[in-house]
């Protein structure tokens, strides 16, 4: 299983999610003078859209793994299919494509 998309996910998390944050704290508010130099100015412009869809993917597929491997911890889905159903349904399972092009082809494979 390829689990560093929890750990990729989880510290994309922390610096872009927690930079935009503090950005949004330290920022003064709107003026009618720069109405634009708000966070709300750069929260709504267009391209800011790519953070935004990449933080929720990342929080909501972060958030799923976590509770993956909580019913995991608890005794539950060590079956082959439930293991792998949990972990396509995660994206946290990659097939033998996935794996050769990352490198990674060693891996997943049976004796």
């Amino acid at each position: 299983m390829f689990r560093s998309s929890t750990s990729v996910t989880g510290t994309g998390l922390a610096i872009v999610g927690g930079g935009v944050f503090v950005w949004w704290l330290l920022l003064p508010p709107p003026t009618a003078a720069k109405p634009t130099a708000s966070f709300a100015g750069w929260a709504t412009w267009k391209w800011s859209l790519i953070v935004w869809i990449g933080l929720t993917w990342a929080l909501f597929q972060h958030m799923f793994s976590g509770l993956r491997h909580f019913v995991m911890d608890v005794g539950a889905g060590y079956e082959l299919k439930t293991n792998r159903i949990l972990g396509d349904l995660v994206g946290g399972r990659r097939d033998r494509a996935d794996r050769r092009a990352l490198g990674l082809d060693h891996l997943g494979r049976t004796a």
